[in-house]
């Protein structure tokens, strides 16, 4: 009688179970890892959008220029209306068109929960008047999930209390922060503008950027920018 060497039923079946349980091990763990990934470069994508889209709008305020339009008496006055929930001027640092000037609104939408961003470059449009009706070309979302904006302006109230530092020195300096900044009242632009922003995921947040620079530029109503 020959001796006959192999595995039993029970072992083949033991090898099996084992096997399979070490495949579904694996298997499992590699979802885990892969999902896992997913979900961090997803969370890569949207910290690079929202930090993309912060320069953008820093960069869009801080290009903010005054173009001088007439008021409502035919005066001339500073194009720039400032509120509590959205800005809407004239900026050499379009998000769409980097080549002239662009006439820009941005936005809170308390339905939509977004801060939104419109713009049409001078080059299509002439504004003449401080209150025009315009019809922007282009529109993108710059932040998601906002539960509240608000945005301050710091400056002079008028043209004239600016004008008194001059005669009457520092005692006579009127810049305050207000909630709100017109141009066809104050004939001039703020010295800076404060944005604080409130998101779903992360603590209330400030940013502050200054015009001082880009006052220095006037868009005359030849659409051409002068220093």
């Amino acid at each position: 009688m020959s001796n006959q060497k192999g595995f039993t039923l029970i072992e083949l079946l033991i090898a099996t179970t084992l096997l399979s349980l070490i495949i579904y091990l694996g298997g499992f763990a590699y979802s885990m890892f892969s999902k896992g990934w997913v979900n961090r470069l997803d969370s890569f994508n949207s910290t690079a959008i929202y930090t993309r889209n912060l320069l953008l709008f820093r960069n869009v305020i801080q290009g903010t220029i005054p173009l001088v339009v007439k008021g409502k008496k035919s005066e001339e006055v500073i194009f720039f209306h400032g509120h509590g929930r959205s800005i809407f001027g004239v900026s050499v640092n379009g998000i769409f068109d980097s080549s002239s000037a662009v006439i820009f609104k941005i936005e809170y939408l308390e339905e939509e929960k977004t801060l939104n961003y419109s713009e049409v470059t001078t080059n299509d449009i002439l504004v003449l008047d401080f209150e025009p009706s315009i019809e922007f070309e282009r529109t993108i979302t710059l932040m998601k999930d906002l539960e509240n904006v608000w945005f301050t302006y710091y400056g002079w109230p008028d043209l004239e209390s600016k004008q008194q530092v001059n005669q009457y020195g520092k005692e006579s300096d009127k810049r305050t922060w207000s909630e709100s900044y017109a141009g066809d009242v104050t004939r001039m632009l703020p010295e800076t503008v404060q944005v604080e922003f409130k998101m779903q995921s992360i603590p209330k947040s400030a940013m502050v950027f200054s015009l001082s620079q880009a006052a220095e530029y006037v868009l005359s109503r030849s659409n051409s920018v002068v220093e």
